[in-house]
């Protein structure tokens, strides 16, 4: 339900502060989960259908193959079948964000995935997410993390 974005990296940080013994750790672990608890109280769930249609499966399942390619609403409608408004509608009610904010937050989790196990500079990273050059990865990423991705990347290597 609460996959990446601020909420996966808030609980990053708590994951690494139960290997940290100094005397701060308890108070970082429970600031880290008030911090959690806050920003999925924030995170409003109400009226999002339970059950997906079939062509919103299929569209979500087209955004995640092409993930990394330039993917507009009217190209995944034509593919699913359904018109681009009624896509749009749905897919927000259903899925809880809007049809570009869905593959950005999909293309921060892969940023992250590779921020964390890669040394691949940030600039390879944004392209091979799917944004346009850096300074958009940066700005996207600072939106939905409240960090840079090399904030990122020296908090969870530090």
């Amino acid at each position: 339900m609460f996959e990446g974005g601020l909420i996966g990296w808030l609980t990053t940080r708590l994951y690494r502060e139960f290997y940290n013994h100094d005397e701060a750790a308890t108070l970082a672990i429970e600031g880290l989960s008030l911090e959690i608890m806050a920003e999925a109280c924030r995170r409003k769930r109400e009226g999002l259908s339970p059950k997906p249609s079939a062509a919103l499966i299929r569209a979500r399942d087209l955004i995640h193959s092409r993930l990394c390619e330039h993917l507009s609403l009217i190209d995944i409608a034509t593919q699913v079948g359904i018109h681009p408004v009624h896509l749009a509608s749905a897919f927000r009610k259903t899925f809880g964000f809007t049809f570009g904010g869905y593959v950005r937050k999909h293309r921060i989790e892969l940023a992250i995935t590779k921020l964390t196990s890669s040394d691949t500079p940030l600039a390879q990273i944004a392209v091979d997410a799917g944004f346009a050059n850096q300074a958009h990865f940066t700005k996207v990423f600072k939106e939905q993390t409240g960090i840079t991705p090399g904030q990122y990347r020296q908090t969870i290597r530090s």
